[in-house]
């Protein structure tokens, strides 16, 4: 598989930024079926594979109508479909969200930070975002890590079960 990256996609150095795909969603659905995954969702999963597709056919209408959503990521050393991340649009006049998920046989290789970096790169660059949220469970411990180190600002700080964070672009440093 190339390393060459579409420049209408997110570009990272592992991992390639696939459109998303409903013929995935046997894979998908699968992968939300492991509770070391879904423990740490802010969301519940599909209750079948084609409510899954119906989810990815979602993603495809928001990547046609504000040229993001979600992406498929593939890890190119071994050509196997590895998690999503991206961006779900804002709510009213709110800023678009970071979303990101791996599956467990990938964590703790810094694949997640990767994507995150480039997704940021991506957000602030190509669609020129002003800024972007992020929302990860209290016990997420590594994802609270990632967003700090790649420049969010938390701005809830009680014992909600779901912490909220935010990056600006005027203080995004890539």
């Amino acid at each position: 598989m190339s390393s060459i990256a579409d420049s209408s996609l997110p570009a990272s150095r592992r991992i390639s930024f696939l459109p998303p795909n409903p013929d995935v969603a046997q894979w998908l659905f699968e992968l939300h079926r492991d509770s070391r995954f879904t423990k740490h969702l802010c969301y519940t999963g599909w209750s079948s594979p084609s409510e899954t597709a119906s989810y990815l056919l979602k993603e495809i209408e928001y990547h046609h109508h504000f040229g993001y959503g979600q992406w498929l990521l593939k890890e190119y050393e071994t050509g196997k479909l590895i998690g999503m991340a991206g961006f779900q649009p804002p709510e009213h006049e709110g800023l678009p969200e970071l979303s990101y998920r791996l599956a467990p046989p990938h964590w703790g290789r810094g694949l997640v930070t990767e994507a995150v970096e480039s997704l940021l790169e991506f957000g602030f660059t190509r669609l020129k975002f002003e800024g972007i949220k992020a929302r990860v469970k209290r016990e997420n411990s590594a994802s609270i890590r990632i967003l700090h180190r790649a420049g969010f600002e938390q701005i809830t700080h009680g014992l909600e079960a779901i912490k909220l964070f935010k990056i600006m672009r005027n203080s995004y440093i890539s």
